[in-house]
């Protein structure tokens, strides 16, 4: 796994932390829900009148799916890979900015950098210095994590 720093000004993290938890494959309004009576056990045989309404959701149901797996911005899910998204002050930095850190494989990290090009105006690659920083200290904070796990059930 790779591990990449951006930086992106305060006015873009409200649109940038709502791309971090989205899932295409739980949103209602691309994949339409299917009611919950209908996946009891013999619903359908005992209410035939809603058989053909169930036939017809399941193929939108299977045409949204297919959308979502050929659309590369929707298969970019971030809420799925390792984000950490926090202020520069956490670091100890002193500029206005927030610092976004990803760990996934590079054919992700490509996409997804090319989705910030074409979303957000400020993001951008931490520096080498900043971005070593950020690293370090999550990894830090992972191993401490680790370290008290281990404590409390070792």
């Amino acid at each position: 796994m790779t591990e990449r720093v951006y930086s992106v000004d305060k006015e873009e993290v409200e649109s940038l932390s709502k791309l971090l938890s989205y899932d295409p494959y739980l949103d209602n309004t691309l994949i339409p829900p299917i009611p919950e009576q209908w996946n009891k056990e013999d619903y359908l045989e005992k209410h035939p009148e809603f058989k053909q309404q169930a036939e017809e959701l399941n193929k939108k149901r299977a045409e949204a799916l297919e959308k979502i797996k050929t659309d590369k911005d929707l298969n970019t899910i971030f809420a799925r890979e390792q984000c950490e998204l926090k202020e520069s002050s956490y670091y100890g930095f002193e500029d206005d900015k927030y610092y976004l850190y990803i760990k996934a494989n590079e054919e992700f990290l490509d996409r997804a950098e090319d989705m910030f090009k074409r979303k957000f105006k400020t993001i951008k690659r931490a520096d080498a210095e900043k971005g070593g920083i950020v690293i370090k200290r999550l990894n830090e904070e992972e191993s401490n994590a680790n370290a008290g796990v281990g404590f409390l059930f070792g």
